[in-house]
């Protein structure tokens, strides 16, 4: 029943006919399987002084009285989190740039993959503020007779954003994760994968 459930929650036959149509037009399509940490509906919670939510509710209170006691208002220290969730995105193969080096995709070493991400989104998720320089176009909105997951979204303006997948190597033992943008060369995050 679960299975069943994400599979119509994420709209995974969608999903799967886009990813199989890249397929035979292209020979590729890629269904990228991550974890959105920013996602889900969010809730607002007081963080202390050390920048750990307060859960318990009679210290929340305390603690908000206590900064409401100081002339401090309580809302500065106010944080929205998130309790995340699965994403599943169709990349085309024009939106994958493997290991050139590997002869089959389970040799690869490497995989970058692009997101188109507004400015907004870039500065919520890596706290960076970045012009956009793009327009959301999906590369088979044109293509006649295809399911068009982009119907009904709006363009805008965006930035491309790359994120970099590394396997583990010798001077790199965890691997790295990092993403970027270009122009001007920018990186959002750079650590372990």
């Amino acid at each position: 029943n679960l299975l069943d459930y994400w599979w119509d929650e994420f709209h995974l036959s969608e999903k799967r006919e886009e990813a199989m149509m890249w397929s035979i037009i292209c020979g590729n399509g890629f269904w990228k399987i991550t974890w959105d940490d920013k996602a889900g509906p969010g809730m607002k919670v007081l963080m202390n002084p050390d920048g750990q939510p307060i859960v318990d509710p009679m210290v929340k209170h305390f603690f908000a009285k206590s900064l409401e006691d100081n002339g401090i208002d309580s809302k500065e220290f106010e944080k929205r989190i998130y309790q995340g969730e699965i994403k599943v995105d169709v990349l085309s193969p024009f939106e994958v740039l493997l290991d050139d080096s590997a002869q089959v995709f389970e040799d690869c070493k490497y995989a970058i993959c692009m997101h188109p991400m507004s400015s907004d989104e870039i500065y919520t998720r890596y706290g960076a503020r970045l012009k956009a320089n793009a327009v959301n176009q999906y590369p088979d909105e044109t293509l006649p007779g295809t399911y068009n997951m982009s119907a009904g979204k709006t363009k805008e303006n965006v930035r491309v954003v790359y994120y970099g997948y590394f396997l583990p190597t010798a001077d790199k033992p965890e691997g790295r994760y990092v993403v970027f943008v270009k122009s001007p060369d920018v990186v959002l995050y750079d650590g372990p994968w």
